[in-house]
């Protein structure tokens, strides 16, 4: 495989998942805060 691709296919895989993380954390991001969603 070549090693440009690996490298996108792993960064997009990292963007789309860190979208994920944040959307399941924003919940008790925003309690803490004191601020509704």
């Amino acid at each position: 495989m070549d090693k440009r691709l690996f490298w996108l296919a792993l960064g997009s895989f990292t963007i789309s998942t860190e979208g994920f993380v944040i959307s399941s954390l924003l919940p008790d991001i925003a309690a803490d805060a004191g601020i509704s969603i």
